[in-house]
């Protein structure tokens, strides 16, 4: 029956509840009633027919049924009966109803509640009920005036609603300021309506329009307008709001919020909160901006964000998706800014009168709005001023269309002395003007401009990271601040890429790689990217002339320890070691290129196996000598492992030093810094390669130098050089485990331990060795003991030299026995290593002996025990991260190999050629791919949530203050309350995808 009143007309409905047995009124899993259903779905003869039926039958308890017989909300069928006036009268016939007008649902509304909802003000005008009834309030802190705007009305009863709102508040005293919790008045809650509403409006009462302007702001300082924008259509009742509030309709829209967290909001902002295609439309007409600012400096597209209406937002406003980026990504939230009166004051001051005219003279064709904003920009420029910068961003004045014209002014001014031959382009302006300020030396603005970089935020922190390193090496004059700068700059690198890959879903961790990786497309026909220019600072011509490489390209340039150290950049290389090559380049297997089907993970262990093989092959080898010198099978199998090693590391010199790519695999050289080590020639490993190689080459030829005449001395020196090349072999073998992250930590900080440690004790005790030495072997075999015929042998330097070191040695390491001189007596003479001094030797057995182990047993060696423990600890943190660039490099070594190998097996290796034309699609921003929109969005939506803690990782220390700064302090009562605003945002959920499909095809730009 409850189906039967739901989806059937009311006459239908009346004539089954005369079929159907009463049996069957059963409620359902709710607890509605059909006589919920009847007032529910407003049905009032359904109503009357069943209770007419109850009435005859007669059905026990009937006025119970009506007022007690509760749904799961506590809501009885007179609840709902309440909205229909001719149920209410039936029901009065029956029963007295103004009894039960106090029955309250789980809402805390009652009877009456219901009726204002309904708009059925007869009944509310003719009933009897208590006053307090009238006086209730739901849990919302919704009074009888706000139910009478929270329904949705019906025009029948529009002449009685003056007469009814004024009843309630006169009669019953009800307060028409009073507000529900969430600050809303009676007028603002509404819900009726529009036609209703306007209607209401239109025909108000002399009662109702002073509750109208009374109630026009709420005590939060919200307009009624605010809450209509994203209701009703503004264009169709402004003008009734214009006629009852007697003013302008121009004003209505521009009104803001007076006071509280949304300080400044216009109409447009709550609009745009609830993307309200219609009333956005119209505020664009009246001069609203979508770039308007709160006093929190939020925008009318933050207000969407914040909602998670933004994707609708972006299909109502038909805009490009990268312009509706740069909404969703606001950059001035990257700096602490100041406020309006304090922005204004600090460019008046800055403005010395002719910024214009000096741009008026420029054959640029620009608009006067641009013209202003890049005076704003040359003002911070000229002036090297982050508080100027500050102050233009504050004002809406920095943009990238002021970027870009300012450029065109700057390279015109200075192509002869800052940028010769240098063709501006607009599409990498956020990369050029960095680039450009740090060649001027605007060291005072560059963190600024580097911090409000928008879509190329991380090329743009790892190609300044690329040329501090140059500019620090070539340089000694503000070495500091370069180093400070280049410190900084690091510490936001690798918070942004942090937070993108902790904050990324599995397919968004992919997507990052793909842009680290530069393949970001599959299609080929879009061939890779995206691409940024290469961080060349040997030349001006970056822009025109350079070679544009990926980001991994620039990566691997910066070679910076902490950005490698990531767990993004870590967790993409596991992933390169699992994928096999054809995968990861997006290619199809294919004769010529056979290797790519297997992975590199399986790659580095068949190498491990063939090491591993070889060196029990060359134990053997060394060992079992008197077999194997005479086998030339034994020697050809020896032969090819050392011709194969040999290859490997020719290679490796080859891909290191070459600035070679292919294009078919898509792997390339890394490009080195002027004047900077390649990695291959900073692995000890491969320094451990060459002699190991360089040894067992030498052994075998020497071995077929001697092979046919053979003699005891010049065997023995073959086998000892071969079991040399061995031990640097199984020595070798350890870099193969740094594959492993249990023990390559443990590699790492024993590399750290001997090289930072272990080495700088050894110099110095070399030193107190040497000279210890020196003076105990003068002491005891001095030369005026010494005898003619040993001082005359020709081995006798030798064994000098021998004394002198391993004196030192064996007292270090307790072989007293070694030092039991004896002393001259009849019959024997002195001798070098055997017999002393009598004198030199009572000396040092009594005394001296005894210095040297207290200076090097006790002191030295508990030194380097104290060093090595603290460098352990301090190592415990680190060693993960070193280890994660060992592995890195691992990863890339292989990759080089493999790219090699099959460019040659292909036949398709040959030397990049230059893309003078750029004429790749990350060039234009028209020409954006939608996988490259969908990680730009991606990061936008990050970036939003992480830009206030930028500011901080880039704050200036020492601060440099430009000219005019001293006279213009900026306390922290000015500074802008954005970073503390913007906290609520990095706890808040995240919005969704900033990518709605309407915006792929969008047809014109707003706003």
């Amino acid at each position: 029956m409850q189906a039967i009143i739901k989806y059937l007309p009311d006459s239908a409905a009346e004539q089954m509840a005369d079929i159907v047995s009463l049996e069957l009124f059963r409620p359902d899993k709710s607890g509605n009633t059909v006589l919920h259903y009847t007032g529910l779905y407003g049905k009032p003869r359904t109503f009357m027919k069943i209770t007419r039926r109850m009435v005859m039958t007669p059905v026990e308890n009937f006025a119970e049924k009506i007022t007690e017989d509760a749904n799961n909300d506590g809501q009885t069928p007179i609840h709902f009966a309440a909205q229909d006036k001719g149920v209410m009268d039936f029901l009065k016939e029956t029963s007295d109803i103004n009894w039960y007008s106090s029955k309250q649902d789980r809402f805390g509304r009652n009877m009456l509640f219901y009726a204002c909802m309904g708009w059925n003000f007869e009944f509310l005008l003719a009933t009897d009920a208590p006053k307090k009834d009238f006086r209730i309030c739901d849990l919302e802190g919704n009074s009888l005036l706000h139910a009478v705007m929270l329904g949705s009305g019906n025009s029948e009863s529009i002449k009685n609603f003056n007469a009814a709102v004024q009843k309630l508040i006169n009669n019953f005293g009800i307060d028409q300021r009073a507000e529900n919790i969430l600050g809303q008045n009676w007028l603002q809650c509404s819900r009726l309506n529009e036609d209703v509403l306007k209607a209401v409006l239109s025909s108000a009462s002399k009662h109702v329009k002073v509750s109208l302007n009374l109630n026009a702001y709420n005590s939060s300082g919200f307009h009624i307008l605010h809450f209509y924008s994203g209701r009703y259509s503004l264009e169709n009742i402004v003008n009734v709001f214009k006629t009852q509030l007697n003013t302008k309709s121009y004003k209505l829209v521009r009104e803001q919020v007076l006071k509280g967290p949304r300080l400044g909001a216009t109409c447009l902002h709550f609009a745009c909160q609830a993307a309200h295609k219609n009333n956005i439309d119209f505020l664009l007409k009246k001069r609203l901006r979508l770039t308007d600012l709160d006093s929190a400096g939020l925008t009318c597209i933050d207000y969407a964000v914040e909602a998670g209406k933004l994707e609708s937002l972006l299909e109502a406003l038909e805009i490009r998706v990268v312009d509706a980026l740069r909404f969703i990504d606001p950059i001035r939230w990257s700096l602490e800014l100041p406020d309006y009166d304090s922005a204004c004051h600090v460019l008046s001051v800055a403005d010395n009168g002719s910024t214009v005219s000096t741009l008026e003279q420029q054959p640029l064709v620009v608009s006067k709005q641009q013209m202003l904003f890049a005076d704003a920009f040359r003002q911070a420029w000229y002036l090297d001023s982050s508080v100027a910068f500050r102050s233009a961003l504050r004002l809406n004045l920095i943009s990238p269309d002021a970027e870009t014209k300012f450029l065109d002014y700057l390279v015109e001014q200075s192509r002869s002395n800052l940028l010769p031959g240098c063709q501006q382009t607009n599409s990498q302006s956020e990369l050029q003007i960095v680039d450009i300020a740090l060649k001027a030396g605007k060291f005072e603005l560059l963190p600024d401009l580097v911090i409000t970089r928008q879509f190329d935020l991380i090329p743009a922190c790892l190609r300044l990271i690329i040329q501090l390193q140059n500019q620090r090496g070539e340089t000694c004059s503000g070495y500091e601040q370069l180093e400070n700068l280049y410190k900084r700059v690091i510490r936001v690198l690798v918070v942004v890429v942090n937070h993108l890959f902790e904050n990324a879903s599995w397919s968004e961790k992919q997507m990052l790689f793909r842009y680290i990786r530069g393949n970001i497309c599959d299609d080929q026909a879009q061939a890779g990217g995206p691409r940024f220019p290469g961080a060349n600072c040997s030349t001006c011509e970056i822009y025109h002339t350079a070679t544009s490489v990926t980001i991994m390209d620039l990566i691997e340039e910066a070679d910076c320890d902490e950005l490698l150290a990531t767990d993004c950049l870590h967790r993409m290389a596991n992933d390169e070691w699992r994928s096999s090559c054809y995968e990861r380049r997006g290619q199809g297997t294919s004769s010529s290129s056979w290797i790519y089907s297997f992975g590199l993970a399986m790659l580095f262990y068949a190498r491990l196996a063939v090491h591993a093989v070889f060196l029990l092959y060359f134990s053997w080898y060394t060992t079992d000598f008197a077999r194997t010198f005479n086998s030339w099978t034994i020697d050809a199998i020896l032969t090819a492992f050392a011709s194969f090693f040999l290859i490997l590391q020719v290679i490796d010199v080859v891909m290191a030093l070459m600035p070679h790519t292919c294009r078919r695999c898509g792997t390339s050289a890394r490009p080195r810094r002027l004047g900077s080590c390649p990695p291959y020639c900073r692995d000890f490993s491969n320094l451990i390669d060459w002699c190991a190689l360089i040894l067992l080459w030498l052994g075998i030829i020497w071995k077929w130098c001697i092979f046919l005449r053979p003699t005891d001395i010049t065997v023995y020196a073959c086998q000892a050089t071969m079991s040399a090349s061995c031990l640097l072999f199984g020595l070798r073998l350890i870099a193969f485990l740094n594959f492993s992250s249990t023990v390559g930590p443990m590699i790492a900080m024993m590399k750290c331990v001997v090289l930072k440690d272990f080495l700088p004790f050894l110099s110095i005790v070399g030193i107190i060795f040497y000279s210890f030495g020196v003076f105990y072997f003068n002491l005891l075999f001095p030369v005026t003991t010494s005898v003619q015929s040993e001082l005359s042998a020709n081995t006798y330097w030798w064994r000098v030299i021998l004394q002198i070191f391993t004196l030192p040695l064996d007292l270090l390491f307790t072989k007293f026995d070694q030092i039991n001189f004896d002393t001259p007596r009849s019959g024997l003479d002195q001798s070098v290593g055997s017999v002393a001094n009598a004198i030199g030797l009572s000396w040092f057995q009594n005394l001296l002996v005894f210095v040297f182990l207290s200076l090097v047993n006790i002191v030295m060696l508990y030194l380097l025990i104290a060093r090595f423990s603290s460098r352990v600890n301090e190592m415990r943190d680190k060693a993960v991260g070193l280890w994660r660039r060992s592995y890195f490099e691992l990863l890339r070594e292989h990759q080089r190999r493999v790219a090699l190998f099959t460019c040659w097996s292909c036949g398709c290796f040959r030397r990049l050629k230059v893309d003078c034309d750029n004429e790749g699609w990350w060039n234009n921003e028209h020409q954006y791919p939608l996988e490259y929109l969908r990680y730009l969005g991606f990061q936008a939506n990050q970036l939003r949530h992480l830009r206030y803690q930028l500011a901080s990782l880039l704050e200036h220390q020492p601060h440099l203050r430009s000219a005019f700064q001293p006279a213009l302090p900026m306390t922290s009562g000015q500074t802008s309350r954005m970073p503390q605003e913007n906290r609520r945002y990095n706890n808040a959920q995240k919005p969704k995808s900033c990518l709605p499909v309407a915006t792929q095809t969008a047809r014109k730009k707003r706003g």
